[in-house]
């Protein structure tokens, strides 16, 4: 099952946007095979919040600009480093 939709908040919890387009959705489940696992050996600065909605990924996630992002849980243990974060704020965040 992939991604069905995806809410993007900012660091107050403002809501940025959604996307429930097929070609984004495609290209944000895309980024989590292009990602690789990551120990987080500093706290990362959480700008924003996203929530997945479908498949595996779905969750509340926090994403750093720097291009981490966690699944929302009690020890951040599903963390990825995304390889192209000006693209990923373009795409995701609209920024």
């Amino acid at each position: 099952m992939h991604i069905q939709k995806q809410s993007n908040f900012g660091y107050g919890f403002e809501l940025i946007n959604t996307i429930d387009e097929l070609d984004q959705l495609t290209f944000i489940q895309s980024l989590f095979h292009q990602s690789n696992k990551l120990e987080l050996s500093s706290k990362p600065k959480w700008s924003y919040k996203i929530d997945i909605k479908g498949g595996k990924k779905s969750g509340r996630w926090l994403y750093d600009s720097e291009g981490v992002i966690c699944l929302l849980n009690y020890q951040l243990n599903s963390c990825y480093k995304i390889e192209n974060p000006v693209k990923v704020r373009s795409v995701l965040i609209g920024i």
